[in-house]
């Protein structure tokens, strides 16, 4: 396998202090070969510690500025259009704005890709090592649609790695703003490996489910992509949602 090379794409919003730790936890890895894109989608916010700040210009660090507030999804839209090219040795890591990698996280993914190239699911760790991440049955390979979605057999929040050529071939939601991430990944034609390894270390993500609002938006959401339908799975998967809203009210 030739040598990898990592695209790291990060969105950001009213969140520079978050956004400098992610920065400095990819600067800090020993494997060097690896671009971050960052998507500032708070063009009103100071983030001047990125414009100004000689600190973070490195030649392998793009900052986009937005000029309006277009969301997290548009947001990775416009990297995947514009700065992704279509290579077999390129991957993509989506890294959240509150995230960070962990040390040695380029030199571990390097290693697991080497035996599972394509597309590889690794483990969202609490600062502790204590996994959000959880999988209720190791096998060779998962179906997303089918292992994920239905039965459930990986639980948590995800780091995804995609070999650019398949991350390519789909693009988030155009019409949710914010999460809804499975719309992306639900596209894919490709099975996942998964790999017990906490590369991503996550001060952002709650396991204990969806509070209110977020039950709300999650009701919203589920009606709102029924006009994005892309294939026969996200069908499915959108009337299982709404069979479930219903069954709530």
């Amino acid at each position: 396998m030739s040598q990898i090379f990592f695209t790291i794409i990060t969105t950001t919003y009213k969140r520079p202090g978050l956004l400098q730790q992610a920065v400095e936890s990819v600067l800090a890895q020993k494997y060097l070969d690896w671009s971050l894109i960052i998507v500032n989608d708070s063009p009103t916010y100071d983030y001047s510690i990125f414009e100004n700040n000689t600190q973070y210009k490195d030649a392998r660090i793009t900052y986009i500025r937005n000029d309006e507030n277009i969301g997290k999804n548009k947001s990775v839209n416009k990297v995947l259009n514009a700065y992704i090219q279509n290579t077999d040795n390129g991957y993509c890591i989506f890294l959240d704005d509150d995230d960070w990698l962990s040390p040695t996280a380029l030199i571990d993914l390097q290693q697991e890709l080497s035996e599972r190239p394509k597309w590889l699911v690794t483990q969202r760790v609490q600062s502790d090592g204590t996994p959000f991440t959880v999988a209720k049955a190791i096998q060779h390979s998962y179906m997303y649609f089918t292992d994920y979605l239905l039965r459930r057999k990986l639980l948590g929040d995800a780091t995804h790695i995609l070999r650019n050529d398949i991350a390519l071939q789909a693009r988030f939601s155009n019409t949710v703003k914010n999460g809804e991430e499975w719309f992306y990944y639900i596209q894919l034609p490709r099975q996942f490996s998964y790999a017990e390894l906490g590369t991503t270390i996550s001060s952002g993500y709650s396991p204990a489910g969806l509070n209110q609002h977020m039950q709300v938006t999650y009701k919203k959401n589920t009606y709102i992509l029924f006009g994005e339908i892309k294939n026969l799975r996200m069908f499915v998967y959108l009337l299982m949602r709404t069979i479930k809203s219903l069954a709530k009210i």
